[in-house]
């Protein structure tokens, strides 16, 4: 009986073995090829930026280099001022009069996006298109924050750019540290309320050169290889972001009344677009805040997921707290502010971002710039 078994079984689990081997090596193949990760890991940030002993950093001038991550790769190219361009020319500061200026971070430099397809240069063909005159710079840079923005523009504006309009992107982590340990320009807030920058910490800075110079981190081999590890992983990864983000969105949009520290992360906000605005108003020009049309505030069903992962902060979020606080900045500086939320499309998560990259894709970069667009023609710019 035992032999009869053995006989029988043996065949039947070689035949097991080799239909999983099969299975396995046909999935490898078509992830290989069709598999939407087709790369493991990410190109380090330290070459989007650079030590700034004014500022404390600021976009990487003169940049030429391939970015990558497991969901997109593209050539990042910045001019001499690091601004992000699509080809050789660039505004230079005697055009500066004729351009729109856009302040932001990761979300406006955009390097997951190919140049041409960032919300900037949509903007800048469409504007064209419709016969204004003036023409677009992309002056983002991954790890700003709004005080950031100010003390860029403020160098720029001390190198003689007068840009007619300077948009602030704003983005919901604005209100907080971006990176962590990096020296941004130190400054303080004066009696009336306006931002003054001071250099850097010279100890500091010498740690950002530093990690400037870091070689990039080494990809984990078997992801390197194996392109249905890669992918099972980063599906698991695609499943617990909610998870990842719910944690996010608790530090981020929690109500004014039970944040432990809103009037001063106002304050400084009102002060750097305060400070902002005197510059550009001081030879004419305009002052615009938009803020990005995030998931959790546009998404009904985004938002019931992540309030599902978060019971205990039931009732303490407000959706809409950097919409809000941003236009009431907006509006007591006296300057514009566009409504990325008016008349928003519907559409899904995945229409707008990534899977894991919290950063617009090409699509959101199309809505984004459409709403922008709009709020532009409610301003009475295309009558």
């Amino acid at each position: 009986m035992i032999k009869f078994l053995s006989s029988v079984l043996k065949p039947r689990v070689l035949a097991v073995l080799f239909s999983t081997l099969l299975g396995l090596t046909s999935l490898e193949v078509g992830l290989r090829f069709f598999g939407p990760f087709e790369r493991a890991g990410k190109s380090p940030d330290n070459i989007l930026w650079q030590p700034d002993e004014e500022i404390g950093f600021a976009p990487a001038a003169d940049l030429d280099a391939i970015l990558s991550s497991n969901e997109w790769l593209n050539e990042v190219r910045t001019n001499e001022f690091g601004f992000r361009i699509s080809n050789a020319s660039s505004p230079s500061v005697d055009s500066s009069l004729d351009t729109i200026m856009f302040l932001g971070d990761s979300q406006t430099m955009a390097t997951q996006v190919a140049a041409e397809s960032t919300y900037v240069s949509i903007i800048g063909r469409e504007l064209a298109r419709k016969g204004h005159p003036m023409r677009v710079i992309n002056a983002g840079c991954n790890g700003f924050n709004t005080v950031q923005e100010y003390l860029f523009f403020k160098k720029l504006y001390d190198h003689g750019f007068r840009p007619k309009v300077v948009v602030v992107f704003a983005v919901n982590n604005d209100l907080f540290e971006d990176v962590p340990g990096l020296p941004y320009g130190r400054y303080y807030l004066d009696s009336k309320g306006y931002v003054v920058g001071t250099p850097p910490d010279p100890q500091r800075l010498a740690l950002l050169r530093k990690a400037k110079e870091m070689p990039p981190p080494q990809a984990n081999g078997w992801l390197v290889q194996s392109a249905l590890l890669r992918h099972l992983r980063y599906y698991y990864r695609t499943i617990r972001n909610p998870h990842d983000v719910a944690g996010w969105v608790k530090d981020i949009y929690l109500r004014d009344d039970v944040d432990p520290s809103p009037k001063e992360r106002w304050a400084v906000a009102t002060a750097a677009i305060r400070s902002l605005n005197r510059l550009v108003s001081s030879y004419g020009g305009m002052v615009i805040v938009a803020v990005n049309p995030d998931p959790v505030e546009w998404s009904d069903e985004y938002y019931g997921r992540l309030n599902s992962l978060i019971p205990e902060l039931a009732g303490k979020i407000d959706r809409l707290k950097i919409q809000k606080g941003y236009r009431r900045v907006a509006e007591k500086v006296g300057v514009e502010f566009i409504d990325m939320l008016k008349d928003f499309p519907a559409i899904s998560v995945r229409e707008f971002r990534f899977a894991m990259d919290p950063h617009a894709n090409i699509s959101g970069h199309r809505i984004i710039a459409s709403q922008m667009l709009k709020g532009f023609e409610r301003l009475g710019w295309f009558k």
